[in-house]
This record gives structure tokens, sequence and C-alpha cells, in this order.
């Protein structure tokens, strides 16, 4: 039992160490590529609807940037009334359900992803560089347990 709890602890410390790695770097890559009022966090959610909407034809909402991005509602509100705010995305009511707001990229964003996938390719690239598509593969369904995990146990102790 102890070497449970150690172990958990070790791999609660390494994913936050990984995570804030990867965010740095990111950041780092998006204020070398893109606009000065970006950010790391806003640029992907760019990215995310780029390949919902442009690449996959599929409408996407709020409440999918929350699912993809693991946020709360508040700071997918924010995040998302900054990128209107600076032209990036443009939000419509859907006919079916007032309520839901379909968010749609404006030209000024979709250039500047064009420009940038290819960084965000590289980006994507050095992250698994040496790691074989196996390992890759068994990591990420690895990370996606530890996410239900942790998910079931908030669900049970709001319950």
């Amino acid at each position: 039992m102890e070497e449970m709890k150690n172990s958990t602890k070790k791999v609660s410390i390494e994913i936050k160490k990984t995570n804030h790695c990867l965010r740095r770097y990111a950041e780092s890559l998006v204020n070398k590529a893109a606009p000065e009022d970006l950010t790391g966090m806003q640029g992907r959610i760019i990215g995310c609807i780029y390949d919902k909407s442009n690449i996959e034809g599929k409408d996407i909402y709020q409440r999918d940037i929350e699912e993809i991005f693991a946020i709360r509602r508040s700071t997918a509100t924010v995040m998302l009334q900054t990128l209107e705010k600076k032209g990036y995305i443009i939000k419509t009511s859907v006919k079916h359900d007032a309520r839901l707001k379909k968010i749609t990229l404006t030209e000024k964003a979709v250039a500047m992803q064009e420009e940038l996938e290819p960084v965000f390719a590289a980006f994507e690239g050095t992250a698994v560089k040496g790691i074989p598509a196996e390992e890759v593969e068994t990591l990420i369904k690895v990370l996606e347990k530890i996410r239900t995990n942790i998910k079931t146990a908030e669900r049970e102790e709001k319950a």
C-alpha cells in the first residue's frame, strides 16, 4: 500500500512538471509566431475551433471548449469573450436553441491558424520525438484513465 501512495504521488508530480514544461514551450512558440495580443491558450482554442469546424465540418459551442480543454464554464466564457473582442471569433445563436451560441472563426483567425499550423505540428513532433508510436498510444490511454479516475472521485465527493 505504501508503494502505491508513493507511486501515485510521483505520477501527479510528473504530470504537473510535464504540463508546466509543455505550456511554457507552447507559449514561447506562439509568442514568436502569433500576434502579440494572443496567449498560448487562446491560440490552442482557435486551433481547436479550426480543426472541429474547418477540417471536421462540425459546429462547435462553448460547452465543447469546456470539455476539450477541461476548463470551467467561467474560464471558457472569459476566454471566448476575449477572443470575440479581439476579432478572432464570432458567436451566433442557433435556430433550434437560442441559448446555444455557435462559435465561428473570423477570416483573421483562419489566416493566423493556417500560418501557425506548422508551428503546432512541430510542437507535437518535439513532444513525442524518439518515443515509439505504441508508447505514445499507451501514454494517451493511461492519461485518459487518470482523468477518468479523478472525474469519478470528484463526482463521488459531490454526492
